[in-house]
C-alpha cells in the first residue's frame, strides 16, 4: 500500500463467501474504521443477493434472509456514518462492473479470494489480525476514535430509566444455528452468582435472542431472581448494540457476535471463549495491544474450575 502510494481502500463483504453471523460483517467494519483513522478513503461494498450454502440452512426462510441483509445494512449505516466511509450495496455483476473504475490508488483487501469468491479465504477471516496489525502501534487517540461507543448512536437510543449500573450478561441459545454452545440451567444459573459475587453493586440485563430470553425469563421467575432483558426495550441485535456498549461491564461464557462489539469497544469485559477467538488472544489475556487490563478473553475451562470449586454457593 505505501509502495502504490493508495488513496482508497476498498473492502467487499461478499454474502455468498460469508456465513449469516455479526462477528464477521462487525470486524470488517472495524476494518474500514481504522483505515479511515488512518487516513485513507475507505469504500465498503456489501454484496448482496447470493448466499452460501448456510444461509437457507441457518436462517431457513427467504423473509429471514432478507431481515437479515436488512440488518447488515444497518450495521453499517450505524458505525461508519460518523466515520465518512462511503457504504455501496450491490449485487456481484454490479460490482464487477463498478470494478472497472477502479484505480491504481485502489486497493481492494484480500483481492484473490474477493475475486474468486473463495469461502475458506474471505476477508472476515483474515478481518481479526488484519485489524489487530493496523491497530497495534496506534496512539490512545487513534484508537479511541475507531472504537465503538454511545457516541456511535448519536440521539437514537437512550439507556432505560430503570437501568443505572448494570452488567451487561450475553447469553447464548440459537438452535438453529448448532446448539452446542447454548447456555444450560446450571450454567445460567452459575453465571448469575459469579455476577453477584463479583459484580454485587449492578444490576444484570441479560442480552439475548427473543428464545434466549424466553429461556432465562422462565429460569428467573422460578428462582425468584431480579434481573433485567434487552428485548423488553428494543427488538435488534443493533439496539442490543447499545445496551452493551452502556453498559459498566460486559460478560459471556461460550456467548456469540455479541462479544465481538464488546472486543471492539472500550467498557470493561470478561469473555469466556472457547472457538479461535480464545486462541488468537495474548499471555495476559488481553486480545489487541490496546485492550486494557480489565478486558479479558479467557479459556472456559478457568470459569468451568471455578464453578466445580462451588463459587456459585459463596
Amino acid at each position: 500500500m505505501c509502495k502504490r502510494n493508495i488513496d482508497r481502500v476498498i473492502l467487499v463483504f461478499d454474502n455468498k463467501t460469508a456465513n449469516p453471523v455479526y462477528a464477521g460483517v462487525m470486524v470488517t467494519i472495524m476494518l474500514a474504521r481504522a483505515f479511515a483513522v488512518l487516513g485513507y478513503k475507505v469504500d465498503f461494498l456489501l454484496i448482496q443477493g447470493e448466499y452460501s450454502i448456510k444461509w437457507p440452512q441457518y436462517l431457513r426462510s427467504e423473509t429471514r434472509i432478507k431481515a437479515f441483509e436488512i440488518e447488515q445494512i444497518g450495521l453499517l449505516e450505524q458505525f461508519l456514518s460518523r466515520h465518512d466511509v462511503q457504504t455501496k450495496v450491490m449485487t456481484w455483476h454490479e460490482f464487477l462492473e463498478y470494478k472497472k473504475t477502479f484505480s491504481r490508488k485502489d486497493y481492494v483487501a484480500f483481492a484473490l479470494p474477493v475475486m474468486n469468491r473463495m469461502h475458506k479465504m474471505a476477508i472476515h477471516q483474515f478481518a481479526h489480525n488484519f485489524f489487530k496489525f493496523l491497530t497495534r502501534n496506534l496512539s490512545t487517540q487513534q484508537v479511541d476514535r475507531i472504537l465503538l461507543s454511545t457516541e456511535d448512536f448519536s440521539d437514537t437510543h437512550s439507556v432505560p430509566r430503570e437501568l443505572s449500573n448494570y452488567v451487561a450478561y450475553n447469553v447464548r441459545v440459537n438452535k438453529d444455528w448448532g446448539s452446542g454452545r447454548d447456555v444450560s440451567v446450571d450454567t445460567f444459573l452459575a453465571a448469575i452468582s459469579y455476577l453477584k459475587l463479583h459484580f454485587p453493586d449492578r444490576q444484570i440485563l441479560i442480552v439475548s435472542t427473543i428464545e434466549g430470553i424466553e429461556f432465562c425469563k422462565e429460569i428467573a421467575h422460578e428462582q425468584r431472581l431480579e434481573l433485567f432483558y434487552s428485548k423488553d426495550y428494543n427488538s435488534s441485535f443493533i439496539g442490543d448494540c447499545f445496551l452493551v456498549l452502556a453498559a459498566s461491564q460486559y460478560f459471556s461464557y461460550l456467548a456469540g457476535g455479541m462479544s465481538s462489539v464488546a472486543m471492539l469497544s472500550k467498557i470493561p469485559y470478561i469473555v469466556y471463549a472457547r472457538h479461535s477467538t480464545a486462541k488468537s488472544h495474548q499471555k495476559n489475556g488481553r486480545m489487541f495491544a490496546f485492550s486494557a487490563h480489565n478486558q479479558t478473553v479467557l479459556d472456559p475451562e478457568e470459569f468451568e474450575k471455578q464453578m466445580a470449586s462451588g463459587f456459585a454457593k459463596a
